[in-house]
């Protein structure tokens, strides 16, 4: 009877124990949203709580996705935050926010932006 009861607890609460997240992924996740929505002010909100700007989401940070969706000002206002201009994402074979902006509209000013 006991064990039933207990299983039947962990059946109601493994949902919520799988979708538990560290707060560092949370905000992670809702900086890079706000990033690929193009939001600069919440991207400049998020920073101003304290959002670890080099933190990785999915293998990439803040500045990893703004480099590759061809978000210049964003960009400019994570690396003003601290993010690492060389860091190394941690999906697929490893790229630094310089070989996301590869082939992009505006990789020159992006460029140039990551080797002031």
């Amino acid at each position: 009877m006991k064990i039933t009861k207990i299983l039947s607890l962990l059946l109601i609460l493994m949902p919520a124990l799988l979708l538990a997240q560290p707060k560092e992924v949370i905000d992670t996740y809702n900086l890079n949203q706000a990033i690929v929505k193009q939001d600069a002010n919440q991207v400049k909100e998020l920073i101003a709580e304290g959002n670890d700007v080099n933190y990785q989401y999915n293998g990439r940070n803040a500045l990893h996705t703004a480099c590759d969706r061809d978000q210049e000002d964003i960009a400019a206002l994570l690396i003003a935050a601290g993010a690492k201009v060389n860091s190394i994402s941690e999906e697929g074979s490893g790229r630094t926010p310089l070989q996301f902006v590869t082939g992009q509209d505006k990789w020159q000013q992006i460029i140039d932006l990551l080797n002031k």
